[in-house]
């Protein structure tokens, strides 16, 4: 933006990029958006891609224990059941994924939310609805 301060777009060899470059770069990629920390961990993450990426997989995965998100359900990655990466915020609506704001239910529960349109009660105490998160409930 040749402002004070800025500076120059560089490739990973070093080399200086013209605006040009840059522009038509940008124009033909997709971007990943990490908010960090003050000790550098990543806090939030989203991107504009409909499914989580194979390493937010993984974290969710460590995070949970490979298990179903709902209180007292067992299901998951240890007892051979499929998980579902649920987005309670459609992705139609908001046109992001994000890793925090997807939640892995088992099939059985999945099922219960859309097919039986029930309200399920997660283990870190928040309710999933239908439509998504279900505010105020306890």
């Amino acid at each position: 933006h040749n402002l004070p301060g800025a500076l120059p777009a560089r490739g990973t060899s070093g080399a200086t990029w013209s605006r040009q470059q840059l522009r038509r770069l940008l124009c033909q990629s997709t971007f990943t958006r990490l908010v960090l920390d003050a000790r550098g961990r990543v806090i939030e993450l989203s991107h504009p891609e409909r499914t989580l990426k194979a390493y937010e997989r993984l974290i969710v995965r460590v995070e949970t224990g490979g298990l179903c998100a709902t209180t007292g359900c067992t299901r998951g990655t240890p007892t051979g059941d499929t998980l579902i990466p649920h987005h309670p915020e459609l992705y139609a609506v908001t046109g992001l994924t994000r890793r925090d704001d997807s939640v892995p239910l088992c099939e059985a529960d999945h099922h219960q939310l859309h097919k039986n349109q029930r309200t399920l009660k997660l283990k870190n105490g928040r309710w999933l609805g239908p439509n998504g998160w279900v505010e105020g409930r306890r």
